[in-house]
């Protein structure tokens, strides 16, 4: 499920086919929207975007749904533990790992620095390469939570280190 969408190319080129062959669909009559989807939707318009826009227009949305003209209240009390099934509930993935997750904070700090020096400096300098993958994978949803398995953590560790080293 994590690599689903690694060959951005490959999804590129299939969401391209499939947006154009449903826009002529539609424009053909060949598709009746109206007769899917309404009374909601008419026609379908699908586009590129980007998660700005996205949240732009689902903000103006919700706003006038909700009739409000104010800002949101801002939340103040605990929130309630994550879960993703009954009675699985995630409440320890904040402090879990702190070794590890100060690893991470560490080889970022190393990482941009050693980036600004060599930005400095203005001449070929050693590669980053170890340390800029390792510090990318370190970003997995399950490596900066700290809820991935126990070997998995070790690697996650042993490659920034490799990459500080």
């Amino acid at each position: 499920e994590d690599f689903n969408y690694e060959n951005s190319l490959t999804w590129y080129e299939n969401m391209e086919k499939m947006t154009s062959s449903l826009l002529a669909l539609q424009a053909s009559g060949k598709v009746d929207v109206a007769s899917m989807l309404a009374p909601r939707f008419n026609k379908i318009n699908i586009f590129y975007s980007s998660p700005n826009a996205y949240s732009d227009c689902k903000f103006k949305e919700i706003r006038a749904a909700q009739k409000l003209d104010g800002p949101y209240e801002t939340k103040t009390d605990d929130f309630f533990p994550y879960s993703d099934r009954p009675n699985g509930f995630w409440t320890g993935y904040f402090t879990s790992r702190p070794a590890l997750k100060r690893l991470e904070r560490v080889g970022s700090s190393f990482l941009l620095a050693a980036r600004q020096t060599q930005a400095l400096q203005g001449a070929e300098a050693a590669s980053l390469d170890v340390l800029d993958r390792a510090m990318g994978t370190a970003q997995h949803h399950d490596a900066v939570s700290g809820t991935s398995k126990q070997h998995v953590a070790y690697d996650y560790a042993k490659q920034i280190q490799e990459g500080i080293n």
